[in-house]
């Protein structure tokens, strides 16, 4: 017959296993750490990317709005320059 361990022997054995099981639910929080700490790291690459390619965007649209503006002047410039010149012709004729 086995005989019944001793209650401190008993305290020990459940000491020394959740000391064990605490030890692995910290080298698995820590692993899972490291992991997201990882893809933060790469998301904040991917970030500082997309920045540098909305900044690049917006200068092309910024260059692409002043050349519609002048453009749009150039063409107001050229209709207004034909109606003066119609006109001066119609000027002309009532002479």
């Amino acid at each position: 017959m086995k005989k019944q361990p001793k209650p401190k022997d008993r305290f020990d054995e459940i000491k020394n296993e959740l000391i064990r099981h605490m030890g692995i639910l910290h080298e698995q929080t820590r692993h899972d750490t490291s992991l997201v700490a990882e893809q933060v790291a790469g998301n904040s690459q991917q970030i500082t990317e997309i920045k540098e390619e909305i900044s690049k965007l917006t200068e092309m649209v910024d260059m692409l709005r002043f050349d519609l503006k002048l453009k749009a002047d150039n063409l107001e410039l050229i209709t207004l320059s034909r109606r003066v010149a119609l006109l001066e012709k119609r000027m002309v004729g009532r002479k």
